[in-house]
């Protein structure tokens, strides 16, 4: 498994390769414009010099712009705000740049790859299971899953990387383009239909997890979960989530946003998300046990609950900062 994934990984970095020149290539010229513009400037600068003063005033009181002599003066006032902050900026781009190096190397990708092939192993096993594929056609799809996977994190680091739009623009665009090879590999495996079952179950994979943990607390009693129940109880659970809309998600907010929160909205979000619990559990009444029904409801009150005390508690000490709950 190591040498195909290097070898794939090496293959797939192909189509990076050329747009790595053309990125280069594209800032050298790039800096040799900027070159010539600073030396255009300096000409400028140097023949004004000579004027005289009567001369200086004329151009200042005619042509000179309002506007642009106050972004002038500001500039002047906080010259060494602006220079920590373009420092502060500039390290971080280092930073991202050296991380997103990391993805240019064959053997840390494969290792990177290799890690997202395990966790693919423990999230979609029963998915790998319902496929008539050989041992190859498998290997073969788990990698292109791992290589989609990877790109994620791979354009989030050369974005914060990028220079200017333009830069962000190609990134994204080599991104598309990748995704769209990776996607074409595992249509050939898998077929239309097969791709649209692979989205189906990744979509179902958060509730796939409540269930699990469910089934393994039930796993010791008398009424443990069939694997026939838990799939119908995460569809039950996929069904509702789907079609229920909160009037504001806060588990789907970023973590820079809670300080924006208010108590009626998150108590809305509770209150909200208590109707929901209820609508699922209603929808799980026919797949599971009177015995397994209660645990699974008293899962989720408790589930909320502590998600509400955490919330609230956040709330009244200004630490909304950081990422709280499941993400429901």
């Amino acid at each position: 498994m190591r040498s195909s994934t290097i070898i794939l990984s090496t293959l797939l970095l192909g189509v990076t390769v050329y747009a790595g020149f053309l990125f280069t290539e594209n800032r050298r010229l790039k800096e040799a414009a900027d070159s010539s513009q600073t030396e255009i400037q300096l000409v400028l600068e140097t023949d004004s010099v000579g004027l005289g003063e009567n001369e200086t005033q004329v151009i200042s009181s005619e042509g000179a712009d309002a506007a642009l002599q106050k972004d002038v003066q500001a500039l002047q006032v906080e010259p060494a705000q602006a220079s920590e902050r373009a420092q502060r900026e500039n390290r971080h781009r280092q930073r991202m740049e050296r991380m997103a190096a990391q993805f240019d190397n064959p053997e840390m990708r494969a290792d990177m790859i290799e890690r997202q092939m395990n966790q693919i192993d423990s999230r979609y096993s029963g998915f790998f299971r319902s496929l008539d594929l050989n041992r190859d056609e498998i290997e073969t799809l788990r990698l292109l899953m791992a290589e989609s996977n990877l790109i994620g994190w791979e354009t989030r680091m050369q974005l914060f990387a990028s220079d200017g739009e333009a830069d962000a623009a190609r990134i994204e665009a080599e991104t598309d383009a990748r995704r769209e090879m990776l996607r074409a590999g595992m249509e050939e495996i898998l077929g239309d239909a097969g791709v649209a079952l692979l989205d189906e179950y990744s979509e179902s994979i958060p509730y796939r997890r409540e269930v699990e943990s469910l089934a393994d607390s039930l796993s010791y009693s008398d009424t443990p979960l069939s694997e026939t129940q838990s799939e119908q109880l995460v569809r039950a659970i996929q069904s509702v989530s789907s079609q229920f809309e909160y009037t504001k998600d806060l588990s789907t907010m970023r973590r820079r946003d809670y300080g924006d929160l208010s108590e009626t909205e998150v108590a809305l979000y509770f209150s909200e998300r208590a109707e929901r619990d209820a609508m699922i559990i209603d929808a799980a009444a026919s797949a599971l046990g009177e015995e397994q029904l209660a645990a699974f409801a008293e899962r989720q009150i408790a589930d909320r609950e502590r998600d509400q005390r955490q919330m609230e508690f956040m709330l009244e000490n200004g630490m909304l900062r950081g990422h709280w709950g499941r993400g429901r």
